[in-house]
Protein backbone atom coordinates (compact mmCIF):
# COMPACT_ATOMS: atom_id res chain seq x y z
CA UNK A 1 0.00 0.00 0.00
CA UNK A 2 1.37 3.67 -0.44
CA UNK A 3 2.22 6.07 1.68
CA UNK A 4 -0.71 8.35 2.65
CA UNK A 5 0.97 12.27 1.32
CA UNK A 6 1.63 15.07 2.93
CA UNK A 7 -1.37 17.45 2.02
CA UNK A 8 0.90 20.43 2.60
CA UNK A 9 3.60 19.34 0.53
CA UNK A 10 0.82 18.70 -2.39
CA UNK A 11 -0.39 22.77 -2.34
CA UNK A 12 1.93 24.51 -5.33
CA UNK A 13 2.87 20.84 -6.64
CA UNK A 14 3.18 20.44 -10.20
CA UNK A 15 0.84 18.23 -12.33
CA UNK A 16 4.67 16.34 -12.85
CA UNK A 17 4.80 15.97 -9.77
CA UNK A 18 1.65 14.48 -9.59
CA UNK A 19 2.01 12.01 -11.79
CA UNK A 20 4.82 11.16 -10.32
CA UNK A 21 3.72 10.20 -6.51
CA UNK A 22 2.85 6.64 -6.47
CA UNK A 23 0.38 7.58 -3.80
CA UNK A 24 -1.48 9.33 -6.46
CA UNK A 25 -1.57 7.06 -9.29
CA UNK A 26 -4.40 7.45 -11.06
CA UNK A 27 -5.10 10.90 -9.93
CA UNK A 28 -4.81 12.52 -13.59
CA UNK A 29 -6.87 10.07 -15.35
CA UNK A 30 -10.11 12.23 -15.12
CA UNK A 31 -9.19 15.70 -15.42
CA UNK A 32 -12.19 17.70 -15.45
CA UNK A 33 -11.51 20.86 -17.35
CA UNK A 34 -13.73 24.01 -16.35
CA UNK A 35 -12.50 27.27 -17.53
CA UNK A 36 -8.83 27.93 -16.46
CA UNK A 37 -9.08 25.32 -13.72
CA UNK A 38 -8.56 21.46 -13.73
CA UNK A 39 -9.97 18.78 -10.90
CA UNK A 40 -8.81 15.76 -10.28
CA UNK A 41 -8.93 13.48 -7.22
CA UNK A 42 -8.13 10.33 -5.46
CA UNK A 43 -11.45 9.07 -3.94
CA UNK A 44 -9.96 6.33 -1.96
CA UNK A 45 -7.08 8.96 -0.49
CA UNK A 46 -10.15 11.16 0.55
CA UNK A 47 -8.31 13.93 -1.48
CA UNK A 48 -9.76 15.99 -4.27
CA UNK A 49 -7.37 19.16 -6.39
CA UNK A 50 -7.70 22.44 -8.37
CA UNK A 51 -5.09 23.57 -10.16
CA UNK A 52 -4.19 25.89 -12.84
CA UNK A 53 -0.82 25.66 -14.82
CA UNK A 54 1.37 26.29 -12.60
CA UNK A 55 0.14 24.24 -10.36
CA UNK A 56 -2.06 22.75 -7.35
CA UNK A 57 -3.88 25.45 -6.10
CA UNK A 58 -5.97 23.86 -3.63
CA UNK A 59 -6.25 20.59 -1.90
CA UNK A 60 -9.26 18.96 -0.59
CA UNK A 61 -8.83 16.65 2.13
CA UNK A 62 -12.41 14.84 3.77
CA UNK A 63 -11.86 14.54 7.27
CA UNK A 64 -15.35 11.40 6.95
CA UNK A 65 -16.02 8.98 4.41
CA UNK A 66 -19.48 10.36 2.22
CA UNK A 67 -19.64 8.21 -0.22
CA UNK A 68 -17.54 9.35 -2.94
CA UNK A 69 -14.51 9.84 -0.73
CA UNK A 70 -12.71 7.99 1.84
CA UNK A 71 -11.98 9.96 5.13
CA UNK A 72 -8.25 10.87 4.51
CA UNK A 73 -6.01 8.38 6.69
CA UNK A 74 -3.40 10.57 7.87
CA UNK A 75 -2.41 13.83 9.81
CA UNK A 76 -3.93 16.46 9.26
CA UNK A 77 -2.15 20.00 8.60
CA UNK A 78 -1.61 22.54 11.12
CA UNK A 79 -2.27 20.71 14.12
CA UNK A 80 -5.96 19.91 13.04
CA UNK A 81 -8.06 16.62 14.40
CA UNK A 82 -11.17 15.66 12.41
CA UNK A 83 -13.09 15.58 15.72
CA UNK A 84 -12.35 19.00 17.06
CA UNK A 85 -14.97 21.40 17.33
CA UNK A 86 -15.30 25.20 16.13
CA UNK A 87 -13.90 26.66 19.30
CA UNK A 88 -11.13 24.73 19.35
CA UNK A 89 -10.19 24.99 15.65
CA UNK A 90 -10.33 28.63 16.52
CA UNK A 91 -8.57 28.27 19.79
CA UNK A 92 -5.55 26.82 17.86
CA UNK A 93 -5.76 29.04 14.01
CA UNK A 94 -7.08 32.08 15.94
CA UNK A 95 -9.69 34.39 14.39
CA UNK A 96 -10.75 33.27 11.12
CA UNK A 97 -10.23 35.83 8.33
CA UNK A 98 -13.91 34.94 7.02
CA UNK A 99 -16.53 32.58 8.14
CA UNK A 100 -20.71 31.18 7.39
CA UNK A 101 -22.75 29.75 9.87
CA UNK A 102 -24.54 26.81 8.77
CA UNK A 103 -27.74 27.17 7.04
CA UNK A 104 -30.10 26.06 4.61
CA UNK A 105 -29.75 27.01 0.93
CA UNK A 106 -32.83 26.31 -1.73
CA UNK A 107 -32.23 23.45 -3.98
CA UNK A 108 -28.56 22.71 -2.49
CA UNK A 109 -30.01 21.54 0.87
CA UNK A 110 -28.34 21.91 4.27
CA UNK A 111 -24.49 23.81 4.10
CA UNK A 112 -22.61 23.54 7.12
CA UNK A 113 -20.57 26.66 8.77
CA UNK A 114 -17.27 27.73 7.49
CA UNK A 115 -14.03 29.47 8.76
CA UNK A 116 -11.02 30.52 6.78
CA UNK A 117 -7.47 31.18 8.12
CA UNK A 118 -4.62 32.92 7.09
CA UNK A 119 -1.43 30.92 7.06
CA UNK A 120 1.98 30.51 5.93
CA UNK A 121 1.41 28.94 2.45
CA UNK A 122 -2.07 31.12 2.10
CA UNK A 123 -5.23 29.86 3.39
CA UNK A 124 -7.42 26.65 5.49
CA UNK A 125 -11.17 26.60 4.53
CA UNK A 126 -12.40 24.23 7.52
CA UNK A 127 -16.20 23.00 7.16
CA UNK A 128 -17.56 21.81 9.74
CA UNK A 129 -19.76 18.69 10.07
CA UNK A 130 -23.50 19.05 10.07
CA UNK A 131 -25.41 18.13 13.36
CA UNK A 132 -22.80 18.07 16.06
CA UNK A 133 -18.91 18.96 16.63
CA UNK A 134 -16.00 17.56 13.80
CA UNK A 135 -14.48 18.61 10.54
CA UNK A 136 -16.29 17.47 7.27
CA UNK A 137 -13.15 18.79 5.11
CA UNK A 138 -10.30 20.82 5.40
CA UNK A 139 -9.19 22.89 2.58
CA UNK A 140 -5.42 24.20 2.04
CA UNK A 141 -5.76 26.75 -0.83
CA UNK A 142 -2.52 29.02 -2.50
CA UNK A 143 -3.34 32.46 -1.84
CA UNK A 144 -4.24 31.90 -6.08
CA UNK A 145 -6.83 29.12 -5.17
CA UNK A 146 -8.66 31.17 -2.92
CA UNK A 147 -12.02 32.09 -3.98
Amino acid sequence: MALTPDPRRLLGASLTDIEKAPALAGALDDVEEVGKQLYFDNPELGLSFVADGAGVTAVLIYCRADGAYAAFNGDLPHGLTSGMSRPRVRELLGAPESSGEEKMLPLLGMKPAWDRFRVKEGFVHVSYRLHGPGLSVVTLMTQQGTP
